[in-house]
């Protein structure tokens, strides 16, 4: 095996990106306390990875209720915002499940792409697939909104 190759869980080799190629992105979380959330951010780190994204940094906020609209608090979201401008980040992750109106309020107040853990999931099945009829299936999913209960 080749130094730019790894060996994956289920027995077949993916090309590694090289740190230079990976996109920098932000993870952001809420963290109500319902589950252990560094376990979380790690599990949304791995799967960042395996898409060729780099996790520079973490925006989580503490918070009993969510706020309709973006999940996270109006000053929270303003954190985010400067986190991302001061890491030149390409994305914002969620780690959770996102409306598309949450999707998109939190992408203009952030001023890049957001995806949430599950858009990061598809898309990791979508780059994986080694032929056109899955390729197809995951993105019409996405597009048909199926991805979303």
């Amino acid at each position: 095996m080749t130094d730019n190759t790894t060996e994956l869980d289920f027995g077949t080799t993916a090309q590694k990106a090289t740190d230079a190629e990976k996109l920098p992105v932000v993870l952001l979380a809420l963290d109500q306390g319902r589950y252990d959330m560094a376990r979380s951010l790690d599990e949304l780190r791995a799967l960042a990875d395996a898409n060729g994204m780099d996790a520079v940094a973490e925006v989580v906020q503490k918070r009993a209720t969510p706020e309709a609209a973006t999940l996270l608090g109006e000053g929270k979201v303003a954190e985010a915002r400067l986190v991302c401008q001061n890491v030149n980040a390409a994305a914002a992750i969620f780690d959770g499940e996102l409306t598309g109106s949450q999707i998109r309020n939190l992408s203009a107040a952030l001023q890049v792409e957001v995806l949430d853990r599950t858009m990061l999931i598809l898309e990791i099945f979508r780059a994986r697939a080694t032929t056109n009829l899955p390729r197809c299936a995951i993105s019409c999913r996405v597009c048909r909104g199926w991805a979303k209960p």
